[in-house]
């Protein structure tokens, strides 16, 4: 991480830790629990507004703030980029397109398969539920997007599963839809797994990011620790099981 100011430690932002600061872009490990961004009821603590407060470094007159790149679901925790402008949030979508994104999940049941794809189109319902849907329907276009997931079982511990997940597309929520319509629920997902066997937090990580800087064209990588929830959940799983199987 780059710092051009020193901070003092009151500004220092919370629900998060930053991996990586320039003069562009800001990488951070985003806490299980926090917001990407306000949605229309304004909640204050969330990563945009925190990391805008830290970048003006207590000083509100200043008018400089962030532009997020991509989101994560609040209860997912992991890698996240923000750009400082917004010409840079601009080109680094560009580059976000091409990037590879990887995600740790624990899901319940095991599979038949070392490995898997899911492919559909997805589309939200008035409800704001995603679910995949026919391209065709009594005739008429759906309004869907099609996405793709590709996984690899790293372990199994009871009827649980530990997945690596590499993210092809970046549709809402669309990891925790194909698992669920495909009969492995994440665990902790009260809204695709309601009444679910474990509730402490929805068990996916966005643990390994690759991606072209927008504006030096350096290839960037950004790998963060296994959260400890995972560790409780399949006691042994390490680095090692992570780095061991490719997707």
């Amino acid at each position: 991480m780059k710092n051009f100011y020193p901070v003092p430690r009151r500004h220092r932002p919370g629900g998060m830790d930053i991996l990586y600061e320039d003069e562009f872009i800001y990488v951070i490990n985003k806490y299980s629990g926090v917001l990407s961004c306000p949605t229309r009821h304004r909640e204050k603590f969330n990563a945009l507004d925190i990391l805008t407060s830290y970048m003006r470094r207590g000083n509100s007159a200043l008018r400089k703030h962030v532009f997020p790149v991509h989101r994560l679901d609040r209860d997912t925790s992991g890698v996240m980029v923000f750009a400082k402008t917004y010409s840079v949030q601009q080109a680094m979508k560009e580059v976000w397109r091409g990037a590879r994104k990887f995600y740790l999940a624990a899901v319940e049941g095991r599979f038949g398969c070392r490995f898997g794809k899911f492919d559909s189109v997805l589309a939200e319902d008035t409800d704001l539920f995603m679910h995949s849907v026919d391209e065709q329907v009594s005739g008429e276009c759906v309004k869907g997007k099609r996405a793709v997931t590709e996984f690899a079982v790293l372990g199994e511990a009871g009827c649980v599963s530990i997945v690596k997940v590499k993210l092809v597309t970046g549709r809402k929520n669309q990891i925790r839809v194909h698992f669920s319509e495909n009969g492995h629920p994440l665990l902790g997902d009260v809204k695709y797994n309601p009444g679910g066997r474990f509730h402490g937090r929805l068990c996916l990580h966005s643990k390994e990011v690759f991606f072209l800087h927008p504006c030096s064209g350096d290839l960037m990588h950004f790998d963060t620790a296994i959260p400890d929830v995972f560790m409780e959940i399949a006691p042994g799983f390490s680095e090692e099981d992570w780095e061991s199987v490719s997707v």
